[in-house]
């Protein structure tokens, strides 16, 4: 078991020069390591030292580390690296988004109402759907269709009455916008 340490007491404190003639009065009572062996002196040791050196050089090795990864980060092309990621992700994206539409064009065998994404409702032929890439995907920017293979027609709303007209020599009938 070890010994409790004791600390020291001190019955006087006070600072003088060593010159001082009251000298020896205000320092009589304070402990020493001669008049108490349990007093430990409180100076500054190798060890502070030593770790002061440590946190230096830790400090300056930190530097250095984050000089490099910045001129790498920078001069590397690192950046330049993510843009083109995300440009080919997004191609990757669009591209299958196509191909989903082409398959979901498959199964539709009759014409059906599509809702766009600006909540408007669109009648589809039967064999098409919606490709839903952003950008494709409103009535005012223009709905992008496609069929099974992979063939794209753009859905554009046109606002006109249709009147009947006459009919022709080759039995058609003509309709004014």
């Amino acid at each position: 078991m070890k010994d409790k340490e004791l600390k020291p007491t001190a019955n006087a404190v006070g600072v003088a020069p060593l010159d001082d003639p009251h000298f020896e009065e205000i320092t009589k009572n304070t402990p020493t390591s001669d008049s108490n062996p349990n007093f430990k002196h409180r100076t500054l040791s190798s060890n502070v030292a030593i770790t002061l050196i440590a946190l230096v050089i830790t400090i300056i090795v930190m530097l250095i580390l984050v000089g490099v990864t910045v001129s790498i980060a920078i001069n590397g092309g690192l950046f330049s690296t993510a843009k083109k990621a995300v440009t080919k992700t997004e191609e990757a994206k669009d591209s299958e988004l196509r191909f989903m539409a082409m398959a979901n064009a498959a199964t539709h065998s009759e014409k059906w109402e599509y809702i766009s994404k600006d909540n408007k409702t669109i009648p589809i032929p039967a064999g098409f759907a919606p490709t839903q890439i952003e950008g494709e995907d409103t009535v005012e920017g223009g709905l992008v269709i496609t069929d099974a293979e992979g063939n794209e027609f753009v859905w554009i709303p046109v606002n006109y009455e249709v009147t009947e007209g006459e009919e022709t020599d080759e039995n058609r009938i003509i309709y004014k916008l």
